[in-house]
């Protein structure tokens, strides 16, 4: 925040009063006698900026920014030829809030999908340093991915399925352990701030 020209004293008297709030639970009978949080509670504070903090959005924009820029100066990112035009287009990924896609591309014509999923691999062990150096985590339980490849059937193009296509993904978890990522079939929609996509644009969970 500092970076981006916020004095030092409002971000200390921002982050000192979430991490000093004592909690309780207020009912129409009256409000707890037990509490949660205080001075005296924790040596570490266990809040971020916390949620529903109204600058929560902007503040994650300032640290996610860096890390995506550092990505894109490392070269990572999923990169397109408009089909009429011709013209080049580039992104690394998409992030809202603590909500974050990752994409990635082959730079080679006729690379295959284990490639891909190998330079995946390193874009996302930068992206997991890039956030830990700030002191966020990944939460791989919270955490999937998709390899969007394709085979050629009878003459028609089909989507290539887990087993066309074997790979796997980790990351390091906030306690240092390796973990490995949930692999989604190109049909299988997750739910991605409150909406079920699937890559193949089918909306048949989003329906359900």
């Amino acid at each position: 925040m500092q970076r981006n020209g916020v004095h030092e004293a409002p971000i200390v008297c921002m982050f000192t009063t979430i991490q000093k709030l004592e909690h309780v639970i207020r009912t129409i009978y009256g409000d707890s006698t037990l509490s949660f949080g205080g001075e005296s509670l924790w040596t570490v504070p266990v809040q971020g900026v916390g949620q529903g903090n109204g600058a929560g959005p902007q503040i994650w924009a300032v640290v996610s920014t860096p890390v995506l820029n550092m990505l894109r100066e490392e070269g990572f990112g999923a990169y397109f030829r408009a089909s009429i035009s011709g013209e080049k287009m580039g992104f690394v990924g998409y992030a809202f809030v603590d909500d974050t896609d990752l994409c990635e591309t082959s730079g080679f014509q006729f690379a295959n999908a284990s490639t891909v999923a190998i330079q995946m691999q390193r874009s996302l062990d930068h992206c997991e340093g890039g956030i830990r150096a700030f002191g966020g985590a990944i939460v791989p339980e919270k955490s999937h991915w998709y390899l969007i490849d394709f085979k050629l059937d009878q003459g028609n193009w089909h989507y290539a399925t887990k087993e066309d296509a074997p790979a796997t993904l980790t990351v390091q978890d906030s306690t240092g352990q390796r973990c490995t990522l949930d692999q989604l079939s190109t049909h299988e929609a997750r739910r991605t701030l409150g909406v079920r996509l699937a890559p193949d644009g089918n909306d048949q969970e989003e329906v359900t």
